[in-house]
């Protein structure tokens, strides 16, 4: 496995839809108290990314799978 830190500015949904071209996934953190942390902001996100995305909930430290939802546009 490679894995590489990434820096980039701009309007987020934008983005992350150019960095999406060069990665498989796209991991993205549910926390209100973020910019684009919200649900809505985050629904907007994952439409632009155009690529898969996994939303996290806030402060995870250990992965808890018993309930994993799956969608698709």
């Amino acid at each position: 496995m490679r894995s590489a830190w990434q820096v980039a500015e701009g309007y987020l949904p934008y983005t992350l839809a150019h960095i999406a071209n060069w990665n498989d996934l796209v991991v993205l953190q549910r926390d209100p108290a973020e910019p684009w942390g919200g649900p809505i902001d985050l629904g907007t996100l994952v439409l632009h990314v155009d690529a898969p995305c996994i939303v996290v909930p806030p402060k995870v430290t250990q992965p808890r799978l018993g309930c994993i939802a799956l969608a698709w546009n």
